[in-house]
């Protein structure tokens, strides 16, 4: 038994003016991450999540294999 897509992910970049699709998908689970500089120069980092937990799972380890620390 399949499991309903369930989100809709969006990313667009705008750059100098103009606006792009970085990413348009649908999914029934997902992992996202956005980071901004602040004055001090630190990163104010916000993270969100979505979908069931052993697919989250899935998609952090692939993550991590990715960007090893």
């Amino acid at each position: 038994m399949s499991t309903p897509t369930r989100y809709r992910i969006l990313v667009r970049e705008t750059h100098d003016g103009r606006t792009s699709t970085v990413m348009d998908e649908t999914a029934t689970a997902f992992i996202a991450a956005t980071a901004n500089p602040t004055p001090t120069g630190e990163l104010d980092i916000a993270l969100g999540e979505g979908g069931p937990r052993p697919q989250i799972n899935e998609i952090a380890d692939l993550i991590t294999s990715q960007y090893p620390g």
